[in-house]
């Protein structure tokens, strides 16, 4: 047995917190709960159903202001669903994230006809959703920019308006940003953006990467121009290093650049700050449908067949510095589990700690998965089937990363660490296979009181412990850390003295002064427990 005392080394008291806490976790900022109504029906063509997926963050104070994603024909966001920026939500925006007739199932103007159908549906529901009618913005990639510039220019011009719908609603938007449109300036006339363009046009904030191999960058500067030339109140950027995809436009100052576009002309300028790890996903989303990328970090969709033929799930993967560079080498991986209430992001300043530690050559490069495991269910399976979490992760994930990454797929070289849900989850998979993993770490841990023995109880970190005594102990370090202001102490207290009694020796730290939540936990984040990982 180790038990050690963090007083030395990590001895933090609330008012140190309060005067040192990590910048990433103020206080301040809030929480949102996203509700996402899927699928809603806002036109019929003929015999084809148009839909959007509505965002909007569950609590508001009063209309939120609408942007209107409209996605391109090709590459990972040709179509509504994921929308790349539902993450605005946390800006106190709802997001409509619409599908429209491409241009190889209609001609043209049926996409600009549907877009403002879509547009019109929404105004008609605003008091339904609190929707504020008079603020609207159109965002677009690819052809969705043009389209959302043609939006801006076109106004109610009734040739486009189409038989969507809800005629006596407007189709204005109040905003446009365009990431890397065609401008159509060749086309047919009916399809370019500048035809109707004119002063009482919105203003128009147009993005294109300077390497797009797509659509030409020339063709957006000419846009820019030809609005101005009309009255348009237009700025374009052009980003260095960037090509034709929507991360490379939205990073860095290009985030700020849009954000303060959208706030000065759809919020008089007000701006709300969130933070991606409080944006909380619905609880049956196996998908994160935030798919901004902590720090780090890749956003991954895989197959879940425990979720049916089709299913889908999604992680976040950090792959070391030296991943790109050594093709032939193997690393290990450590998965991390969030907790209750919780999603993937709440890798967001972990993973960055974890780099920190590997190019400080504290613990060997390995790879890291911030896996989604839904705000609740404890990494089990659910006992009606809805939630097969522990499956997903067992039978879905960890073979798709083995599959996919280059990893050492044996069980020493794949750890478990995981914050309070996560931390039972990580003691509750560890014990469960031991002959998948080789270290186990967990923070505040929610591993509940000792349970009564009983046929119900089979399936929980005390029972597993010694139902799988002999294949744990000796080959499987642990670690337990909790503080003395965690209310999951005494729980953590007792399953220490558990592991004691039936010989499974452990490290034990207890921290002066840290509360539950992941900014105090993170404060003391200490790698060094899996600097013995397996590295072939």
């Amino acid at each position: 047995m180790l038990i050690k005392s963090f007083c030395a080394l990590f001895f933090l008291t609330s008012a140190v917190l309060a005067q040192t806490g990590d910048p990433r976790f103020p206080d301040e900022w809030p929480e949102t709960n996203l509700v996402i109504e899927y699928n809603q029906e806002y036109a019929r063509i003929g015999d084809k159903g148009l839909t959007l997926d509505l965002y909007r963050p569950k609590v508001t104070k009063g209309p939120l202001p609408v942007l209107v994603w409209i996605h391109g024909e090709e590459g990972r966001f040709a179509g509504k669903y994921p929308c790349p920026i539902a993450s605005m939500v946390g800006n106190d925006y709802a997001v409509a994230s619409i599908d429209y007739r491409s241009s190889g199932e209609a001609k043209f103007p049926a996409q600009i006809e549907d877009c403002k159908a879509a547009i019109r549906w929404l105004r008609a529901n605003a008091a339904k959703y609190n929707l504020d009618q008079s603020h609207f913005g159109a965002w677009g990639f690819s052809e969705g920019g043009r389209l959302a510039v043609l939006l801006g220019t076109s106004g109610e011009v009734k040739e486009f308006e189409g038989a969507g719908g809800n005629a006596d609603q407007s189709s204005r938007v109040q905003a446009v940003v365009d990431f890397c449109g065609p401008a159509s300036l060749g086309k047919d006339a009916s399809e370019n953006p500048v035809r109707f363009a004119s002063s009482s046009a919105p203003p128009v904030l147009i993005l294109h990467g300077e390497g797009d191999n797509t659509v030409a960058s020339k063709q957006s500067k000419s846009l820019d121009a030809a609005l101005r030339k009309a009255g348009v109140k237009s700025t374009f950027s052009l980003v260095k290093g960037a090509g034709h995809e929507f991360k490379q436009l939205r990073q860095g100052e290009q985030v700020e650049l849009v954000n303060k576009f959208l706030d000065e002309q759809l919020k008089g300028g007000g701006h709300v700050r969130f933070m991606l790890l409080k944006i909380d996903p619905p609880s049956d989303a196996w998908v994160d449908p935030i798919i901004d990328e902590p720090t780090g970090t890749k956003y991954e969709l895989f197959p879940a067949h425990s979720l049916g033929a089709n299913g889908q799930a999604s992680c976040l993967v950090y792959l070391p510095p030296d991943y790109e560079k050594s093709p032939a080498k193997r690393y290990p991986v450590l998965y991390y589990l969030h907790g209750a209430n919780g999603g993937q992001r709440v890798c967001d300043g972990y993973v960055q700690k974890l780099d920190a530690a590997i190019r400080a050559g504290t613990i060997p490069p390995m790879i890291c998965v911030s896996v989604e495991g839904l705000p609740i269910g404890g990494y089990l399976d659910s006992a009606d089937g809805k939630r097969p979490i522990e499956s997903v992760i067992m039978k879905d994930l960890i073979p798709h990363i083995d599959a996919t990454y280059r990893t050492i797929p044996r069980r020493e070289a794949r750890v478990l660490e995981g914050l309070s849900m996560g931390g039972g989850g990580v003691f509750h998979l560890g014990f469960k296979y031991p002959e998948m993993f080789g270290m186990i770490s967990g923070m505040c841990n929610g591993v509940g009181a000792a349970p009564p023995a009983s046929a119900s109880n089979l399936d929980n970190p005390y029972t597993l412990a010694a139902k799988n005594l002999e294949a744990i102990k000796g080959r499987t370090p642990m670690r337990i850390t909790v503080g003395t202001r965690d209310f999951t102490l005494p729980n953590n207290e007792a399953f220490h003295a558990y592991l004691l009694k039936i010989g499974l020796p452990h490290e034990y730290n207890v921290v002066t002064g840290i509360s539950h939540g992941y900014r105090p936990y993170y404060a003391i984040l200490d790698f060094s427990f899996f600097k013995t990982v397996a590295t072939q």
